[in-house]
């Protein structure tokens, strides 16, 4: 398995309620389990995510009955990935970093009146890595073919190289 995020596995969102993506490679299937906890350590969010079996980059959406990230706060995700009942040592697991920020008023000026894809590239250039990802992540779903959006995908996971999962297509979860 693989965080999307950057190599120091730490990221911003501008959002409340973000979205994490993992790469899963294609498994005998079961479920995996999601939890978000804060800079205490505090366990603030725990769900069961069903997984099929098919590889490719799940998009996790922390959904809005769990509890919202605060601005400024630092907060740990964790996804394992049950292959068998319980949790053990051996359970193969993810992890990542995410820092809620407030937008400063150049930021949130230069997102008005723009598309999505227009609005990735300003949070990309801006380090909003979360939200960046989510985006591109999402018109991919859509419009999996558009090639302004494949290019931009490619530069972005190049960017922290992981190009290997370019091709990984993309699953949004339900739970």
């Amino acid at each position: 398995m693989v965080a999307v995020l950057p190599e120091n596995f730490y990221g911003t969102t501008l959002s409340s309620h973000p979205m994490i993506l993992v790469y899963v490679p294609e498994s005998p299937g079961g479920e995996g389990i999601f939890s978000l906890k804060d800079e205490d350590k505090t366990l603030l969010y725990t769900t069961s995510i069903p997984v099929s079996g098919k590889g490719g980059i799940l998009a996790i959406q922390l959904p809005e009955d769990a509890p919202g990230l605060e601005v400024g706060k630092l907060y740990q995700w964790y996804f394992a990935l049950k292959l068998e009942p319980g949790l053990s040592p051996n359970t193969p697991f993810v992890d990542g970093l995410v820092k809620r920020i407030a937008p400063s008023s150049q930021l949130a000026r230069s997102l008005e009146g723009k598309t999505r894809l227009q609005q990735s590239s300003i949070l990309a250039e801006n380090g909003v890595w979360y939200d960046c990802a989510a985006i591109l992540a999402a018109l991919q779903v859509v419009d999996p073919t558009n090639p302004e959006l494949v290019a931009e995908w490619t530069e972005l996971l190049d960017s922290v190289n992981l190009s290997k999962l370019t091709k990984a297509s993309l699953i949004p979860t339900a739970y």
